[in-house]
Parts: C-alpha cells; structure tokens; sequence
C-alpha cells in the first residue's frame, strides 16, 4: 500500500526552506534554471485533477508549472510516502 503524506504550504516552507529565483518568486520557470542542482533540491509544481497546485519531490512532466527549489533536500522516504505540499 502506497502511503501518502500531505503537509501545508506553511509547514513545507519551515522544514526545506524554499530558495528565490532568478525573477524573485520562488517558482523557477525554466528546467536550465535547476538542472545542474542537487535533483534532491528540486521539486515540480503541478496542477491537480481539480486545479489545486502541489509541490511534489522531484522531476515531474504531466501537469508540469514550474520549479521550487529548496535549501534542506527531500529524503528517499519523502518520494516513497509521496510527500506532497499543496503550493
């Protein structure tokens, strides 16, 4: 069984420290921007089925918007438990 952990912006925000991008926001719009990161600082800012935003660990493509980029790296356990934020 798959789990699933859900946490706030707020809380996601306290425990990996979103860094700033090259435009001021934390959204990173361009994958050359992040690709030579430590791919354990990144995560994909995606569209849900009903237009939620989440920021999940990682690479993504479907439903792709953008980056975050962290300070703290999300775990091996983070991606396993599908840790998830919603942005």
């Amino acid at each position: 069984m798959t789990r699933r952990r859900a946490m706030t912006s707020a809380v996601w925000e306290r425990r990996f420290q979103p860094v700033t991008g090259p435009d001021g926001s934390d959204l990173w719009q361009r994958y050359a921007d992040v690709a030579e990161r430590d791919p354990h600082t990144v995560w994909s800012i995606v569209e849900g089925d009903t237009g939620t935003l989440y920021v999940v660990p990682g690479f993504h493509v479907v439903n792709h918007l953008g980056y975050a980029v962290t300070e703290r790296p999300w775990t091996e356990a983070d991606e396993r438990d599908n840790l998830h934020a919603v942005w």
